[in-house]
């Protein structure tokens, strides 16, 4: 089932540290844009938490959305929900990411490489621990799924998932899920609306 779990400012704030452990993933942007409306549509956003009472959140000066080309030719997109940045909201931290790879041996090594970056930032730049939940993550070609803890409580979730040559990454606070049918649910979903001859493909 779901759980909700209001947490403090401070907490809230070591938590996003470690979520940005995100970076430890190896790579070096050679430049960033404003993503197509076709990438937004395939990244995880807000709008999949609506079934859980997430509804009318303020939008405009919370969301960011980024496109990144990579040194090595390979095209991320990523979004970024930060409630803090409105007044008088519930907390509720929200960043995901699509990883293009070049090929599925590629696809395999940056997924090693995102996990063991974001362990690494939870462990290095929080006070926060990962306790790991395989078994609340089935889709995909691999998986890895854990529950974020500050003091021994849970407070979030990070999920990485490797789909042919597309790697999807979600982090998440002020919400957690230990029923593997809602993780599932929402990264199925975003796995179906992923299309990699979409990334990468600017507007004219």
């Amino acid at each position: 089932m779901k759980k909700i779990l209001i947490i403090s400012a401070a907490v809230f704030a070591v938590i996003i540290a470690g979520l940005i452990g995100l970076l430890w993933i190896g790579y070096t942007g050679l430049s960033t844009r404003e993503p197509t409306e076709a990438e937004k549509s395939m990244l995880i956003t807000v709008e999949a938490l609506a079934d859980f009472g997430y509804t009318n959140l303020p939008r405009a000066q919370c969301e960011t959305y980024e496109a990144k080309l990579n040194i090595d030719g390979t095209t991320e997109l990523d979004y970024e929900y930060d409630s803090s940045k409105a007044p008088d909201q519930s907390v509720l931290y929200l960043t995901s990411g699509i990883s293009l790879e070049k090929s599925l041996s590629d696809a395999a090594t940056a997924f090693d490489l995102l996990v063991f970056g974001m362990k690494k930032g939870v462990e290095v730049l929080s006070d926060s621990q990962l306790e790991a939940r395989p078994d609340l993550c089935s889709v995909g070609d691999e998986q890895y799924c854990a529950i974020i803890l500050s003091d021994g409580n849970p407070v979030g979730n990070l999920v990485v998932v490797r789909s042919g040559v597309l790697i999807h990454h979600m982090g998440i606070s002020g919400i957690y899920f230990d029923n593997r049918e809602y993780i599932d649910e929402i990264i199925q979903n975003a796995i179906e609306r992923s299309n990699p001859a979409q990334i990468g493909k600017r507007s004219r």
